[in-house]
């Protein structure tokens, strides 16, 4: 499974959670292709600007691959839970360029994935990077969701002027559906 951003075609056909796309875009559609009857997909938007439930400061990591953090143990505070959505505030050493990328929690093995950031390799390999992060809240955008007796899309469809939003992340698809959105 990956991902795919058709930005000449405008585009973006999601199959995998914790895609993520770091500024403003304007949705005009939005279609959910299930694969079994009840598929469900989820795409918030971020505050990026609130106070954060949970912060981590100065820790060091390493970026191996483009879409996974990685830390010798207790890789997020204490309050984050499995699938938080956290934002990189902060490299004091490192790939500066990482700064504002999106990144879920993986609290089982100390790494934090991502994909998308508005390209298909959204981190910069670092191998000693020093970075902050916090959580952000995020907000339900577009709640798709598949009739419960039947597989036929379902679409959202938001005008000529579309839905604007400053940021959004994929944040739940049921295992074998795909969501397409056409942006302007």
């Amino acid at each position: 499974m990956a991902n795919t951003v058709l930005l000449n075609s405008n585009i973006i056909i999601l199959d995998t959670i914790y895609f993520f796309w770091n500024s403003p875009i304007c949705i005009r559609k939005a279609v959910l292709y299930p694969n079994a009857v009840s598929d469900v997909a989820t795409i918030e938007t971020y505050n990026v600007a609130a106070t954060a439930r949970a912060t981590q400061t100065d820790k060091s990591v390493a970026v191996a691959t483009s879409n996974t953090i990685t830390s010798a143990g207790n890789f997020e505070a204490a309050e984050l839970v499995n699938g938080d959505i956290m934002v990189i505030t902060k490299a004091d050493a490192g790939a500066g360029v990482n700064i504002g990328t999106f990144l879920a929690s993986r609290t089982s093995d100390d790494v934090a994935i991502c994909y998308g950031h508005n390209t298909t390799t959204p981190l910069t390999n670092d191998a000693s990077g020093v970075y902050s992060w916090k959580t952000v809240d995020g907000y339900i955008a577009i709640p798709l969701r598949c009739s419960e007796d039947s597989l036929l899309t379902t679409e959202l469809d938001f005008g000529e002027k579309g839905l604007w939003l400053p940021n959004l992340g994929l944040t739940a698809l049921s295992s074998t559906a795909k969501v397409y959105l056409y942006i302007k």
